[in-house]
């Protein structure tokens, strides 16, 4: 056969190809005729081999061709004629529209597209908390109305099987569901219906899905446990989403293992805030460079703004740290024996043999004169596991020199100041020391937080949490004394000073600890355990772990 000879289907095809795509007909063939075909239906029409049926859903149009590819006629054929033709026929091509798959299919399809995303799911979660990888369960696709707990969204368990939703397979968010059962899977087995279970699940899933696809979870998650008792807890695992690392999860997964499995969600956040409260950070030589390069951004407020330098993990944040004078509010500093919650600072400590509160609030004992907040972290050594000295803090002690410079150290005294108007209602703000009225009112009013900052109003700390750093000693006694001990030994201190006496709150882990305790009592000063603090109002560093709302000011 020639070459031309060969192109003449082709060019036949071509025809074929453009009818279906010009007409929109349901599919169009392209047959090869039999002599036999031809002599059996068509009598008349002699010299036709190739013949193009284009099907619609009322008729099928037929075109005739001969041997060198010329078109001899067209005419129209009923559909059950039209069959007997091509039973008789070689089908040399056929164009059709895809096909709308039945449900059976879809179903068989999402079926398999779970088992893949299932099986890398598994081995992800499994890797990520150095657990043996579990067996690949039974799972099954339904489309059927499903009864599911909140934070079970997605997936019911059938005592060894998880059923899924087909829309959920389907959902943007599929893939977190494939991690919440990675999750599951490593719970005994009379643990993985709980709801703690399937909301600490989600927490895994938020944790090991790429940045692009957290939002798309969180959606989901969001909107099933809106204004529910679990809207708390799932606030604290989203804001903790880079402080929780591997063996912290890992830790929580054994939790769940060894509870009786009869905790109510009453029971279950105390047992989460205990937790929380012992979760440390490992922090890197260029962490502490970002804490430091923040530290240095707080003398200039506007440049808080530009948040270049952001530690989600640590909460690394501002604080404002005001001067209530100027709006007609007297700080005071008492020591009482019972709690006062809504006191702005609520110190436990032990006092002798009895538990005490120093409290700061408005109008009651003693009128504060000043603030002083030190932060000193230029000798810490980054490695896991706890804050370590890189031994020129304990050189400085020996030789009895001074430490190295600080990381940041900040004075506001409480005096009496006439302040415009506008600034005291940016004022009578800040005082509630929330740090998302910061981030705004940076935003919203740089002016009135320049003019608040200058005429020292306001001064700005550092916040943070997570870096083994506790408030753990109270020291009473002259403002000068508990200065020397902070600016000799500890690492972060805030000092409250009255006229007659003050007092330091003091963070000195380790060695600085111990050192702490030597120097006060050579100054004499009066050196108390703190138990815990408390401030409503930010005077000393406080996290709320379950907060109302999710405020981060590193992402916003």
């Amino acid at each position: 056969m020639s070459r031309s000879a060969r192109q003449i289907p082709q060019l036949v095809a071509a025809f074929g190809e453009k009818q279906f795509k010009e007409t929109g007909a349901e599919e169009v063939e392209v047959l090869r005729l039999k002599a036999s075909t031809l002599r059996k239906y068509f009598k008349q029409l002699k010299g036709a081999l190739y013949l193009v049926a284009v099907i619609s859903r009322d008729r099928v149009r037929v075109y005739f061709f001969n041997r060198a590819g010329m078109m001899m006629i067209g005419d129209n054929l009923d559909t059950d004629r039209y069959e007997e033709v091509r039973k008789a026929s070689k089908l040399i091509t056929k164009f059709e529209k895809e096909k709308p798959p039945t449900e059976e299919e879809l179903r068989m399809e999402a079926t398999e597209d779970l088992r893949n995303m299932l099986s890398k799911a598994i081995r992800k979660v499994a890797r990520a908390l150095g657990e043996s990888e579990p067996d690949f369960p039974r799972v099954f696709v339904t489309k059927e109305k499903m009864d599911l707990s909140q934070q079970g969204f997605g997936i019911i368990l059938d005592d060894d099987s998880f059923i899924i939703h087909e829309a959920a397979v389907r959902a943007s968010w599929a893939e977190g569901i494939a991690n919440r059962i990675g999750f599951l899977l490593l719970l005994q087995e009379s643990k993985r219906s709980l709801e703690i279970s399937q909301c600490t699940g989600n927490f895994v899933a938020y944790r090991l899905l790429k940045d692009a696809l957290r939002p798309l979870w969180f959606d989901i998650w969001s909107k099933v446990t809106k204004e529910s008792q679990w809207e708390p807890l799932l606030h604290h695992f989203i804001l903790h989403a880079d402080t929780y690392d591997d063996h912290a999860t890992r830790l929580v997964k054994t939790i769940i293992n060894k509870s009786q499995g009869k905790e109510t969600l009453k029971d279950w956040l105390p047992l989460y805030n205990k937790f929380h409260s012992y979760i440390q950070v490992d922090l890197g030589t260029a962490d502490y460079h970002t804490v430091s390069g923040f530290c240095s951004t707080l003398k200039k407020p506007r440049k808080l703004s530009g948040k270049r330098h952001v530690l989600d993990k640590i909460h690394l944040a501002p604080r404002a740290i005001c001067n209530p004078l100027p709006i007609d509010i007297e700080l005071g500093v008492s020591l009482e024996n019972t709690a006062n919650q809504d006191a702005w600072l609520d110190i436990l400590h032990i006092d002798s043999s009895e538990t005490k509160h120093l409290f700061i609030d408005k109008d009651v004992g003693t009128p504060i004169s000043f603030l002083e907040y030190y932060l000193n972290l230029e000798d810490i050594f980054p490695k896991s596991g706890g804050l370590f000295s890189r031994g020129m803090d304990i050189v400085s002690w020996v030789l009895g020199d001074k430490r190295s410079d600080l990381t940041f150290s900040s004075r506001i005294a409480m005096e009496a100041k006439t302040v415009p108007t506008a600034e005291k209602a940016v004022l009578e703000r800040l005082i509630q020391g929330d740090v998302k009225i910061l981030s705004d009112s940076l935003i919203g009013s740089p002016q009135r937080i320049d003019s608040l900052f200058s005429t020292g109003c306001i001064v700005i700390w550092p916040d943070f949490q997570h870096i083994g750093l506790d408030h753990e000693y109270l020291l009473v006694g002259e403002q000068e004394k508990i200065r020397l001990c902070v600016e000799s030994a500890a690492l972060e201190a805030t000092i409250i000073g009255t006229d007659s006496v003050s007092y330091g709150v003091v963070s000195a882990p380790g060695e600085w600890g111990r050192k702490i305790v030597n120097l006060a009592i050579e100054q004499a000063l009066c050196t108390k355990h703190i138990i815990s603090a408390n401030s409503t109002r930010n005077i000393v560093r406080t996290e709320k772990p379950f907060p109302e709302k999710i405020f981060s000011w590193a992402s916003n």
